[in-house]
């Protein structure tokens, strides 16, 4: 079942931290929040560890991975957390290796990835490397980005203007703007929380607006619900879109094609990302990213590159890379020198 192997890949995920934490001597989680607080860098985005979520995350309390800033926000104060005992922080691994772990449990998590077979990614997880030897300690070595080709060459040209970075907030469903817009979420029906945790704000308002009667609406829940393993319930949303004229709704009920909503969500994607509203474009593109949609995922690395988070662009834009996208090496190329150089800029 893909719920069991997503829960074994959070719990796995989460293993690997505790693990990480205690390798660099089981700091406080006040520590920890200190540490964070001194080397973030707030116009990248990096958060502060917060004592409360760092438990719940390392506990295993949270059903979905912590996003990669957080991610990477705690690697770094393990390793300061370690330099401050007089250890060498190499030997808990780089962030950039870091990042390879989380890809890969980020992988493990999305509807339709392969169970019941031998996957690097579930070695990873495993500690062990892709070969099969066990880890009992990260490679110090610094790997590059997933997908990454140095040997790779090209031009970014997007074709686009570049999208503003304070138009794609960051934000966490139990955040004051989703209680102040959708109340609190003890309050909320389960389908809503469902939503804004599959699909963000913007989910939560299309729900909001289609079981008011808009097919519009209707039918890009329909397309999101399509691309992420859920086609029963997306196609009671495309029927009742199709039932109120939306034409393209009509032709997804009866192909029942993974390759054709991920083309529909690209489009509403782009349509979203013309319009300026990033955080509904970012949520249609890496909807149809994950369907391999490989300029779906070049975009979504646009997005991210431009909102100040070139680590979770590097995910998608190696995605992209990785179906044959000829713009995405050059550009991982470009944000790799920019993470490498925000690396070694004292804090």
């Amino acid at each position: 079942m893909n719920s069991d192997r997503a829960a074994m890949a959070c719990q796995s995920f989460a293993e690997r931290l505790r693990r990480l934490r205690q390798e660099a001597g089981q700091p406080s989680l006040y520590m920890l929040r200190r540490l964070s607080e001194r080397l973030a860098v707030p116009a990248n985005g990096q958060p502060v560890l917060t004592e409360s979520t760092t438990h719940d995350i390392l506990a295993g309390k949270r059903r979905k991975l912590p996003s990669w800033a957080w991610v990477a926000a705690y690697v770094r104060a393990c390793h300061a957390a370690r330099e401050q005992t007089g250890l060498d922080p190499v030997a808990l691994g780089s962030v950039e290796h870091w990042h390879q772990i989380w890809a890969a449990a980020y992988d493990a998590c999305q509807p339709g990835a392969h169970a019941g077979r031998d996957d690097p990614a579930d070695r990873h997880l495993a500690g062990r490397d892709p070969a099969g030897t066990p880890l009992a300690d990260p490679p110090p070595a610094s790997p590059p980005l997933p997908g990454r080709d140095l040997a790779s060459t090209g031009s970014v040209g997007t074709g686009r203007a570049s999208p503003d970075p304070e138009n794609w907030p960051h934000l966490g469903d139990g955040s004051p703007e989703y209680v102040s817009e959708f109340g609190p979420a003890a309050q909320r029906t389960e389908t809503l929380n469902r939503y804004l945790r599959s699909f963000g704000r913007p989910g939560g308002r299309l729900l909001a607006r289609a079981e008011g009667g808009d097919p519009a609406a209707a039918y890009r829940l329909g397309v999101l619900l399509a691309c992420c393993g859920r086609p029963h319930e997306g196609l009671a949303w495309l029927e009742q879109a199709a039932r109120g004229g939306i034409g393209d709704a009509a032709r997804l009920c009866s192909r029942h094609d993974r390759d054709a909503a991920a083309d529909a969500a690209y489009r509403l994607g782009a349509d979203s990302e013309m319009a300026g509203d990033m955080e509904a474009a970012l949520v249609y593109y890496e909807h149809a990213a994950n369907c391999d949609h490989a300029e779906a995922a070049y975009r979504a690395g646009v997005i991210l590159t431009n909102a100040g988070d070139p680590w979770t662009a590097g995910y998608w834009l190696g995605k992209a890379a990785s179906r044959g996208h000829p713009d995405a090496d050059q550009h991982l190329d470009d944000i790799y020198d920019q993470v490498r150089g925000d690396m070694n800029t004292p804090p």
